[in-house]
């Protein structure tokens, strides 16, 4: 037990885990940041936080299920159980409804070759058989044949072939949403730091007449186009631009090459 907890912690991509004797959930960590020419946009298209359900109840199949969620929408999911929103958002009443996720893949690898059909669902229910429940959050996810349909979408073909729930209380809901929530921030902040120290953001300076007319700060080649293009098309002749670095070095002066 010793060596799969210290296994566990030094999981660098395991975000949060809870068990039960039934079952395992784990959110785990593929967030993938984007290229430099689309650093506006953090993420990669394919970054994801990652859900893992195992479930392993005595005298049944042992069923492991794996759901990919997009991280905006994953950081959403957690403001709203954190603030305590999540029910209003996303109603649901008995096994139906709350936070729903459908997707797919056409070209599975399913014994049968038919495609795969997965789905995400989130629900939040205050009573369970006329009394309060203990366990208000549950966590369902459901893997089974589909077929697809419209332009490339995959829709379940009959009832799923594995189901598994882990249920939640409020307390490890929240610790769950604010780990979650936590991780995927301080990921994004140490992004744009990275992104910072790639392309290092400078100061251009403009001057007219011994004055300051204009400040504008952006990566040194960036500066330097801009400067051009503008003083060919709008500055007089006299008017300086410069620019320079976050120790206020002077790094280049318009009409350099």
């Amino acid at each position: 037990m010793a060596e799969k907890s210290k296994k566990e912690f030094e999981n660098k991509s395991q975000i949060f885990v809870l068990k039960t004797n039934k079952n395992v959930l784990e959110i785990k960590s593929n967030l993938k940041p984007a290229p430099q020419n689309l650093a506006s946009n953090i993420h990669d298209k394919y970054s994801r936080i990652i859900i893992n359900l195992v479930s392993f109840a005595e005298g049944q199949e042992t069923v492991t299920l794996t759901h990919y969620v997009n991280p905006e929408t994953m950081k959403a999911i957690c403001l709203d159980i954190i603030n305590g929103t999540f029910e209003k958002e996303y109603p649901s009443s008995g096994f139906n409804g709350g936070y729903e996720e459908y997707k797919g893949t056409a070209k599975s690898d399913r014994e049968d070759g038919a495609p795969e059909a997965r789905k995400l669902q989130i629900r939040y229910s205050d009573t369970y058989k006329g009394q309060k429940a203990m366990y208000p959050y549950a966590i369902t996810l459901a893997r089974g044949k589909g077929e697809v349909i419209g332009e490339g979408a995959v829709k379940f073909a009959g009832k799923p072939d594995h189901t598994a729930t882990f249920m939640m209380s409020k307390i490890d809901a929240k610790r769950l949403a604010v780990q979650t929530l936590d991780y995927i921030r301080h990921w994004e902040q140490l992004q744009m730091e990275r992104i910072q120290e790639d392309e290092e953001i400078m100061t251009g300076v403009v001057v007219r007449g011994g004055e300051i007319a204009g400040v504008v700060y952006d990566t040194l080649d960036n500066l330097k186009n801009k400067i051009n293009n503008t003083f060919r098309k709008k500055y007089a002749a006299g008017d300086k631009a410069k620019i320079f670095d976050k120790q206020g070095k002077l790094v280049w002066t318009y009409g350099d090459n």
